[in-house]
């Protein structure tokens, strides 16, 4: 055999001995390598990815020419994380899952948190954090699926909160360095506009509210009972209302088109008494029963003439004093409202007269 021929089979025995030698190395057909750290190394020895275990999880970490890791993958049975890195910023971005199923994917800035986007039983949330890696902003979805905003402080605490409680109400809520809601708008879908003023105890204290019906601001106590409304109607009419420790109105002033006025309520809600001015500007003073039946008018005419009546009920007169001129007048009437006595005093002498049914003097003096 010549010296070239037997080159050759040199060659092909060396090969054939090489693929054998990685055989034995990865295992061979058939055979199972164990062992807690295996490497890829290139020509030079340089190690380009590892895979080992090591406390009870499994790691693949690739490396980049310099040596420096530039992403890994773990896994355990608390979950598995992706770290993707780079080379003046390790632990860039994390992506991770844990057992539960919950999602994560993390971005860092100088191995500082600066914005994270993770599912927490099927929830999505974001958070993302200032220069100086302080978490400042939330996005997110709440249990039901209705999403929300909320701006932090630079203690991380909500100060700024946008919401959708449901799906018919839209909140803008701002919060003090506790993070207790102190000043709340809402908006509902059919236009109802409302706008709450809390105390430092989380009591609703003042409503501002806009709707298709009326305006108006209420004012609670410490009880967060409402106190005080201001009101305006549709029509442009307003009114003012003080209620009592129960929450009823006892007072309310008001003015619409026939009158301005005050009523003063009793505990049923009934109006009892009224002090009014119609639109002639005559004065008006009604007293009323616990049916709101009219009992007693006292009123002052155009003429400056004074008048007092008393009703019975169905609002029939039985009484009348008046003065006109000066000179006063008693008129009695009998149950269909009819004058059957009646008493003048001028300023000389006094009349007294008694009437029939049909009004017709049968007793005159003098």
């Amino acid at each position: 055999m010549d010296l070239e021929a037997r080159l050759k089979q040199l060659e092909e025995r060396l090969g054939r001995l090489e693929e054998a030698a990685a055989q034995q190395v990865i295992g061979g057909p058939g055979r199972i390598v164990q062992g807690s750290l295996f490497q890829l190394t290139d020509a030079d020895g340089k190690v380009l990815a590892e895979l080992k275990r090591e406390h009870n999880s499994v790691a693949l970490e690739l490396r980049d020419d310099q040596q420096k890791s530039r992403a890994s993958l773990s896994a355990s049975k608390y979950g598995a994380m992706l770290t993707l890195d780079r080379l003046d910023c390790p632990g860039t971005v994390h992506l991770a899952v844990d057992d539960k199923g919950h999602q994560r994917m993390l971005f860092h800035n100088k191995s500082k948190p600066v914005f994270s986007l993770d599912t927490t039983a099927g929830i999505l949330g974001m958070l993302m954090c200032d220069a100086q890696h302080r978490p400042r902003i939330s996005l997110g979805f709440d249990l039901n699926g209705h999403p929300h905003i909320n701006l932090l402080g630079v203690n991380s605490q909500p100060r700024v909160s946008i919401a959708t409680p449901d799906d018919e109400t839209f909140l803008l809520s701002f919060l003090d360095s506790k993070s207790k809601p102190r000043v709340c708008l809402a908006v509902q879908d059919d236009g109802d506009a409302n706008m709450h003023l809390w105390n430092r105890d989380c009591l609703r204290s003042v409503v501002l509210s806009a709707t298709d019906n009326m305006q108006g601001l209420t004012v609670c106590d410490a009880e967060v009972v409402p106190r005080l409304r201001v009101l305006l109607d549709k029509e442009g009419q307003p009114g003012i209302f003080l209620a009592n420790e129960e929450g009823k109105i006892r007072v309310g002033l008001y003015s619409d088109d026939a009158h301005h006025g005050l009523r003063v309520f009793d505990s049923h809600g009934k109006g009892r008494i009224s002090v009014t001015i119609d639109t002639d500007e005559n004065p008006w003073i009604t007293l009323s029963d616990a049916d709101q039946e009219t009992r007693v008018k006292i009123c002052l005419m155009p003429d400056d003439s004074g008048n007092i009546s008393l009703y019975h009920k169905g609002g029939k007169t039985r009484l009348n004093l008046s003065t006109f001129k000066g000179s006063p007048c008693l008129l009695i009437t009998d149950e269909n409202s009819k004058p059957r006595a009646m008493l003048t005093l001028g300023s000389e002498q006094a009349a007294f007269a008694l009437l029939d049914e049909f009004g017709n003097p049968t007793f005159e003096a003098p």
